[in-house]
């Protein structure tokens, strides 16, 4: 499994971009959180952007899958990848704003 993440060193580096990029969203909007009427859209798109950049992420992880298909252990890498998008589309729709 570590030969599978060496050869896909890019794969963690993209979602270390991805958390970086949602850590930005997430700060940029604490002042609108606190607002009476901003509150709730705020809360709302930064569950949508958290969403995203899951799906992107597991979007990711199943072509560094499909990269290294026929090495020791990428099935794992596949369905790595599968639940974090599976997670991804759960977690807006639990509050129904999908």
């Amino acid at each position: 499994m570590i030969r599978v993440l060496i050869n896909n060193w890019w794969l963690l580096a993209l979602r270390g971009v991805f958390a970086l990029l949602f850590a930005m969203f997430a700060f940029s909007l604490r002042t609108m959180i606190d607002t009476w009427a901003l509150g709730a859209v705020a809360r709302a798109g930064l569950v949508m952007i958290f969403g995203l950049l899951a799906f992107a992420a597991g979007i990711c992880t199943i072509a560094a899958a499909i990269c290294g298909a026929g090495t020791e252990k990428s099935h794992l890498l596949l369905w790595d990848g599968i639940a974090i998008c599976v997670a991804a589309a759960v977690i807006p729709s639990r509050r129904g704003w999908i």
